[in-house]
């Protein structure tokens, strides 16, 4: 987790829909009150481990899988920041 974007951001892997892990943010503002961003994976098995807040974003990385093959491979996501 880290402060940045519109107040906190936390990282992770929640449980797609065919029961395979896939990365997953959570925002909040205050700390109590979270919202999990909407997204599409172009992954097959995905997993956020990390994230930390820049001067023009967020920067979070993890592991990826993607369709059709059998290794997970190093991943980063990026998202600019909303100034």
């Amino acid at each position: 987790m880290t402060a940045g974007g519109p107040g906190l951001v936390a990282v992770g892997s929640d449980m797609a829909a065919f029961g395979s892990p896939d990365a997953a943010i959570w925002i909040s503002p205050d700390g109590v009150t979270w919202l999990r961003v909407p997204h599409e994976s172009v992954f097959d098995i995905a997993k956020m481990s990390s994230v930390i807040a820049g001067p023009t974003g967020v920067v979070a990385v993890g592991s990826a899988q993607l369709y059709g093959e059998n290794d997970m491979h190093a991943a980063v996501w990026t998202a600019p920041s909303e100034d």
